[in-house]
């Protein structure tokens, strides 16, 4: 049966699951609604850049909520985060969505989050969250070597001061690998730097230092560095093994105890676009109801302690006493 699905923000990163949803060959119509038009003429120009897109795939276009975009099987909601609970509200409410596929950062405060939850909750919504870098195939090799009863010690490092939007990936995959419900907030050694980013002028990130516990004795330790464009790695240390990863450039290490700790490669390769790998999580939620991703509620830790860790940084450097952070 033909698919019918939502996409609302069709920008830079709306134009990727763009791209990967003209490629599912099981959707038969697609709306998408943005404002804004350059985002439109973007997205129009990305489409043709799908070799495999459906040619059969009947596209709309709106500028505004429209009653004819409503009823379909699935939404997804690249918007930016200080915008997407209200656009959630709307797009179940008004146009009657059950399932959700969202971007991350989900929201700009935890009430903004917290309200999402309630009205998933309410309405029995199906909500994933596209914290991807836990669906890599690399993280599960992973995760099936360590004994779950041990603590983890994890740690992620790079450049682009990426504390806000990178470090929810971080907190989440730190949660995928300890099984935790809970990350608490040990300290914070933050840069007087507001880093501007490309999707807003009033939007900025950091770049610094959180770490964070949980009840079981891991440690998360997240570090950008301001000045450099390095792509962030991951170390994984248990007491029997060690892991190094370049997601960037789908390379692994690993060393064990039992080995005598000797470093040697291990295999890895697979595409992590997000056109690619988008393509895959809406064939998912459309044919089976399901998804590798994390769920809305399954991402509230790591949304908690990245938004209430950077909080008082961001007020602190903007001179405010905000609520919110002012992330993408």
């Amino acid at each position: 049966m033909s698919k019918k699905v939502l996409l609302i923000g069709c920008g830079d990163l709306g134009s990727r699951h763009l791209q990967a949803a003209v490629a599912v060959h099981e959707i038969g119509e697609l709306h998408v609604i943005d404002p804004n038009p350059a985002s439109i003429e973007l997205a129009k120009t990305r489409i043709f850049e799908v070799a495999d897109r459906n040619k059969d795939m009947k596209i709309f276009w709106h500028d505004r909520f429209i009653s004819e975009a409503g009823g379909g099987d699935l939404c997804i909601i690249p918007t930016q985060a200080r915008v997407r609970p209200e656009v959630f509200r709307r797009a179940s409410e008004e146009l009657g969505y059950k399932k959700f596929f969202i971007e991350k950062i989900v929201a700009d405060s935890m009430q903004g989050f917290d309200d999402m939850l309630i009205l998933a909750d309410r309405k029995e919504l199906k909500v994933w969250v596209n914290c991807q870098t836990r669906t890599y195939s690399i993280h599960a090799q992973i995760k099936k070597l360590i004994d779950p009863s041990e603590s983890v010690t994890f740690l992620l490092y790079g450049g682009n001061h990426g504390l806000a939007c990178n470090g929810v990936h971080a907190a989440d995959l730190f949660l995928f690998y300890d099984g935790s419900d809970e990350i608490k907030g040990s300290s914070a050694l933050i840069d007087d730097i507001l880093h501007p980013v490309k999707r807003g002028k009033d939007l900025f990130d950091l770049s610094g230092t959180l770490t964070g516990y949980t009840r079981k004795g891991s440690r998360c330790i997240i570090s950008f560095s301001p000045g450099q464009d390095s792509p962030a790695n991951v170390i994984i240390m248990t007491r029997h093994h060690k892991f190094f990863i370049d997601h960037t450039s789908a390379m692994a290490m690993e060393s064990h105890a039992k080995e005598n700790w000797v470093w040697k490669e291990r295999p890895w390769q697979e595409n992590i676009l997000v056109s690619f790998m988008s393509k895959k999580f809406i064939r998912q939620m459309l044919l089976e109801a399901s998804s590798a991703l994390p769920t809305l509620e399954q991402t509230r830790p790591s949304h908690q302690f990245i938004l209430e860790g950077l909080l008082p940084h961001f007020n602190r450097l903007m001179r405010t006493s905000n609520n919110y952070c002012p992330v993408t």
